[in-house]
């Protein structure tokens, strides 16, 4: 009797550590910041290399406990001349398309890898799937890269490999760290015939890159294409096409420096956010 005693006492202190081994994983995950005092654990929801969610977001997120995850999307900013040649021309057009999903604005054509596949062929590739242009070249090292955190369903391409695909009803809504990576590529041939928008594109086009700043809906994209175009290896492509930058995007402006309020949210389907549900655990999706 003594022995079995024992025996169930082992038992219960071995479920015990499992739990907390559990809980001690799940706040690592879920990024818990524990402070001295504090009655209830709060998730901070952040991640290092991306814009916090906007305080309402942080609210329905910690009251719905909405599981987190990362996305990373590369794509790229093309530049173009409106004369076929190369040479002695400016480059006055950048590509941009609008994604089918936005009801306003215009953003830079990107997508997710492929199983294996490097993340610049990735960046041209979903350039040319999502606008039909194929760049003639571009630069490895000429890149700018943002993040930012939103609240989104799970994104289309991880959904289809998801348990309970294809009942919409079940696809997890989560706090999404979405960092993206925009390459600089050209394209020789600036022609209006090569744009072919894909399911995801309402509208593909080459763009003034005097009215680019106004076209780009959110300022991390604005941000990124005047990043690239300072890189010095930019700058040593454009003075070998006879290309030169736009006054705008050599200084900023106290416009440039406005931070957007409008959050995007590019891959949801839902209109009301405070009718958020409770995702469930995605171990295999968390980072």
């Amino acid at each position: 009797m003594r022995a079995g005693s024992i025996v169930a006492c082992e038992m219960i202190l071995q479920e015990l550590k499992a739990r907390a081994s559990h809980w001690n994983a799940k706040k690592r995950r879920r990024n818990i910041d524990v402070k001295p005092g504090d009655k209830k654990l709060e998730a901070t929801y952040s991640h290092p290399k991306c814009r916090p969610l906007s305080d309402s977001d942080l609210k329905k997120a910690r009251e719905q406990q909405l599981e987190e995850m990362e996305d990373r999307s590369y794509g790229c900013i093309v530049l173009s001349s409106k004369d076929k040649s190369e040479q002695s021309q400016q480059p006055t057009c950048v590509l941009l398309i609008k994604p089918r999903k936005a009801s306003k604005g215009y953003a830079f054509p990107k997508g997710h890898p492929n199983p294996g596949e490097k993340i610049e062929d990735c960046a041209c590739r979903e350039t040319r799937e999502e606008t039909g242009v194929r760049p003639s070249g571009h630069l490895q090292n000429a890149y700018a890269e943002r993040g930012y955190s939103i609240i989104s369903r799970l994104h289309g391409d991880k959904w289809k490999r998801h348990a309970a695909y294809p009942d919409e009803s079940k696809r997890p809504i989560l706090v999404v760290h979405k960092i993206v990576r925009l390459y600089f590529a050209w394209c020789s041939n600036l022609s209006e015939s090569q744009l072919q928008p894909n399911p995801e594109a309402h509208e593909v086009v080459w763009v003034p890159l005097q009215e680019a700043k106004q076209k780009l809906r959110f300022q991390e994209d604005k941000d990124m294409l005047r990043e690239v175009l300072h890189t010095a290896e930019v700058q040593t492509k454009l003075g070998s096409f006879q290309w030169k930058i736009p006054k705008e995007y050599q200084k900023e402006s106290a416009d440039d420096s406005k931070q957007d309020v409008d959050h995007c949210r590019e891959d949801s389907d839902f209109d009301d956010p405070d009718k958020l549900v409770t995702s469930g655990t995605l171990d295999f999706y968390l980072w």
